[in-house]
């Protein structure tokens, strides 16, 4: 430092002999003109920073430290830079939430929609109607109209114009229009088989008709009096085009066949009337057993995943302790059945089998069958059965194939 201190002086000492030979002055001496330049104020060399070190004694004298800043600035200052952050924290902190609160809403909303008027509408634009909000049409009831042609929804349950969740069921109530009485198609027996054939052998004669499944869910049961094994209650199924509950159709062609049996003078005890109903399968063999019935039909239908599946089948129960006794005539009436109604419909004959663990078969005492006249999961036959006169179809061939068994001896 010293020496530094000392080639700056002798620095200046020249810079000071040239200027002053350049002025015309005598030379001098090296001790005058360092005299000359230490006598220089600080204020001749304010453009030169000067190291505290290099001060005089005079100028460490007017020299002054900066003063810190207050305790207090400083709590000020630091106070203020808290403050801020949080101020940004807490904006963070409400943008979060905002946006928490509009996404819970859209989500909420995406999983709601209001229930569009169906009523009036044709039941396929309908169901698409209620499709296309995200709902689940279903139709409960057909009832009929005179004022509306047939497959018109003359009701829905929710209401329209109500908020639901999307995936909500829309009951349906449909037009089967106006009422009128049954045709005889052409494969009826004819006036003269009649007098041929004679009333006795099937007036006075007692069928009961099952029509399968009902609106409460199915109980678990016993699959047979030895209780053996429990089967589960099945539930019904739905058109897959339509969404008509099984129950329903079943009890419609019920209602049909009781009818047309009735006409022949067959005597006629249904195993329910109506869809709200609590019927286990065995309580159902039980009311065809204490009515003496000469054959106990349950009406069902068919779905498989293969929506090309199609056609009729019938079932009977297979030989076994339980059913022995009823074997021959249960599958004699399931042949004749079959048979007619294949016929009725002109549809594809799947065939008649025999099933060993139903619990209707098991428990009945009287000749019993189960037929099951078309898919619902086909959609043209799902299609067919929302149409009055083919439900009329099958209840024909159900007549015609259970009078041709109760006219065998």
């Amino acid at each position: 430092m010293f020496i530094s201190r000392m080639r700056r002086k002798k620095r200046k000492a020249t810079d000071f002999l040239s200027s002053n030979e350049d002025r015309g002055e005598g030379k001098l001496s090296f001790s005058e003109v360092e005299k000359k330049t230490s006598d220089l104020s600080p204020c001749e060399n304010k453009g030169e920073e000067k190291d505290f070190f290099e001060l005089t004694p005079d100028e460490i004298k007017l020299h002054k430290a900066a003063r810190p800043a207050s305790i207090e600035a400083q709590s000020q200052a630091l106070s203020r830079h808290i403050n801020k952050k949080k101020t940004i924290a807490l904006a963070f902190i409400f943008i979060l939430i905002f946006l928490f609160v509009i996404l819970s809403l859209l989500l909420h909303s995406s999983k709601e929609n209001r229930i569009p008027d169906l009523r009036g509408m044709s039941l396929s634009a309908g169901m698409d109607e209620a499709r296309a909000f995200g709902f689940v049409p279903r139709v409960i009831f057909w009832e009929y109209s005179n004022k509306h042609t047939f497959g018109t929804i003359l009701s829905q349950e929710p209401g329209a114009g109500k908020i639901a969740e999307k995936g909500t069921e829309i009951r349906l109530t449909v037009s089967k229009g106006p009422r009128k009485e049954p045709e005889l198609p052409d494969f009826s027996l004819s006036s003269k088989e009649q007098a041929e054939n004679g009333s006795t052998p099937v007036a006075g004669k007692t069928v009961c008709i099952d029509p399968g499944h009902q609106i409460p869910p199915a109980e678990d049961e016993w699959a047979d009096p030895g209780m053996t094994k429990r089967n589960a209650g099945e539930p019904g199924v739905n058109g897959i085009l339509s969404g008509n509950p099984e129950h329903l159709l079943a009890l419609d062609i019920a209602m049909k066949l009781k009818t047309l049996l009735e006409k022949d003078g067959v005597n006629v005890v249904l195993t329910r009337d109506s869809g709200d109903v609590n019927r286990t399968n065995i309580m159902r063999a039980e009311i065809a057993s204490n009515a003496d019935a000469n054959l106990l039909v349950s009406i069902h239908f068919n779905f498989t995943e293969d929506t090309r599946e199609s056609g009729c089948a019938t079932l009977y129960p297979a030989r076994n302790r339980w059913t022995d006794a009823i074997y021959e005539k249960s599958k004699t009436a399931a042949l004749y059945v079959q048979e007619e109604l294949v016929k009725s419909l002109d549809a594809k004959d799947v065939g008649v089998f025999a099933r060993n663990e139903m619990t209707l078969f098991n428990w009945s005492s009287v000749p019993v069958i189960q037929v099951l006249p078309a898919y619902l999961s086909n959609q043209e036959e799902d299609e067919k059965l929302t149409h009055d006169d083919y439900r009329w179809k099958v209840a024909w061939g159900l007549r015609n194939g259970i009078i041709r068994y109760l006219q065998n001896p």
